[in-house]
């Protein structure tokens, strides 16, 4: 059984529905050339009649029946490459500070001279 709160939108569509062609249950889009059906107020047992007789459904939804934060938050498309490189650019530089301190961690030799008192 499907839940409302399991549905996740990965990319929501930008297509207005009120504009579609068809009823109250169910409308035609051109631009996925798919059914899509209204779940506005609708219950669970509907959603699962709806999903048992067609497969994959495509819906329209109010905000509160699904979960918001499953929505993907848009970044710019330079945000994970600049972050990569950040990433990156501290990893060398931590690297480079471990190998300088081990350089003075290291012991430097000790000589000792040897002076006889005796030998004036």
């Amino acid at each position: 059984m499907i839940r409302y709160k399991d549905i996740s939108i990965p990319k929501p569509c930008s297509v207005d529905y009120d504009l579609l062609p068809g009823d109250e249950v169910k409308r035609f889009c051109n631009s996925c050339e798919k059914h899509v059906y209204d779940f506005r107020g609708k219950n669970e047992a509907y959603l699962n009649e709806i999903y048992q007789t067609t497969g994959k459904v495509c819906g329209i939804y109010y905000e509160d029946q699904i979960q918001a934060t499953t929505l993907k938050k848009q970044r710019p498309f330079y945000y994970s490459f600049v972050t990569k490189i950040i990433s990156v650019g501290l990893f060398l530089k931590t690297i480079l500070s471990a190998h300088d301190t081990q350089a003075l961690i290291t012991p430097a030799p000790i000589t000792q001279q040897a002076t006889d008192s005796t030998l004036r």
